[in-house]
């Protein structure tokens, strides 16, 4: 595991309470009050992204519109599997590093001893 991922770790579970309240550190963004602006906050932040509407194509002029759990199940599945991808290239990018600093203190060891 890669030094960043293991602080990162580090830092969550320190700062999350260890009682059975976990779940309210993570859903402080959506709450019973608010659900219908956090989920058009999301879908708007979505399509920004490229993600298609959370939403179910209107096929009239209603002015509630329905939510499409496979587009959120999709949309939740495809964050992961990036969440996963970025977090591998991270570390490659860790690894990468330390070697090179390996590489260029083997040099300078070098280069002192001529």
């Amino acid at each position: 595991m890669s030094p960043s991922s293991l602080y990162s770790q580090q830092v969550l579970c320190s700062s999350i309470p260890l009682s059975k309240n976990v779940h309210s550190y993570f859903s402080a963004f959506c709450t019973e009050e608010n659900i219908e602006q956090s989920i058009s906050y999301l879908d708007q932040e979505l399509t920004t992204f490229g993600f298609p509407s959370l939403y179910e194509d209107s096929k009239g002029k209603e002015t509630k519109r329905e939510l499409n759990i496979v587009a959120v199940l999709n949309c939740m599945n495809e964050l992961l599997v990036l969440q996963r991808k970025n977090l591998l290239a991270q570390e490659n990018v860790e690894t990468q590093n330390l070697k090179l600093g390996s590489d260029m203190d083997h040099l300078q060891n070098c280069y002192a001893k001529l």
